[in-house]
């Protein structure tokens, strides 16, 4: 579609087997194999929605197998993952593949603005990078979600579940394709400076370092930097 602001590859996911009874958790080999297999389509954005608990006092970063090939894609492609969904006292516990200083990581946002009471929240990192809502329900993009599977996410098999930052992180790649629609100069890296650079603090107790992004004003800041580039060349 020539209309099409963006257009998903079609590389099915390693977990897109888990309402499967006989459902196998994806091995570190399967996640490095699925990025090369995604990485061969040449995306613009990637998102990394999944997330390996790790031990921050004994974990290397820097050695993990997935940071390499992580770092080699970051230099052609934006690199957007969810943020984690861990708790507020678990500091001391992370998630990668968010806490890579190449990935730009998304935590969960309530309805009101203030921190989820589950989410990630590393602030010697700096991690998670920003934090959106992470409802869907009522958005444009509830259209992307599949229904059957969510529903299952209950025990019950009741209601969607639609809460947690996998949402917020498909709120922050619709934000990245609109803000590439108005800038495509900008390189990966560039958008995720950019994306940062549009946010605002985070209200509430003990949130202090942590960054709001709002898809209506990242698109408004986008806007305002097309009139500075027209204006740039002088009256």
């Amino acid at each position: 579609n020539a209309d099409a602001l963006a257009v998903l590859i079609d590389e099915p996911s390693p977990f897109r087997d888990a309402r499967d009874p006989g459902f196998r958790e994806p091995t570190a080999t399967d996640i490095l194999e699925w990025l090369k297999r995604a990485g061969e389509q040449r995306p613009d954005i990637l998102l990394l929605d999944y997330g390996r608990f790790v031990d921050r006092r004994k974990h290397s970063l820097e050695s993990d197998p997935e940071r390499k090939p992580l770092r080699k894609r970051a230099q052609r492609c934006l690199l957007v993952a969810a943020g984690g969904n861990e708790g507020a006292a678990s500091d001391e516990r992370g998630t990668v593949p968010a806490l890579f200083p190449e990935v730009l990581a998304v935590g969960p946002l309530r309805a009101d603005g203030r921190l989820q009471p589950y989410a990630s929240r590393h602030p010697d990192l700096g991690k998670p990078d920003v934090f959106m809502e992470d409802q869907l329900e009522a958005t444009a993009l509830a259209q992307a979600l599949n229904h059957d599977a969510l529903r299952l996410l209950d025990p019950a098999g009741e209601r969607e579940e639609t809460a947690g930052s996998s949402f917020a992180a498909l709120h922050a790649v619709a934000a990245a394709v609109l803000v590439w629609s108005l800038l495509p100069q900008l390189s990966p890296r560039g958008i995720k400076r950019f994306l940062v650079q549009a946010t605002t603090p985070v209200e509430g107790e003990g949130s202090g370092w942590a960054r709001r992004l709002k898809l209506g004003e990242v698109v408004a800041f986008a806007r305002r930097r097309v009139v500075e580039n027209a204006l740039a060349g002088g009256p």
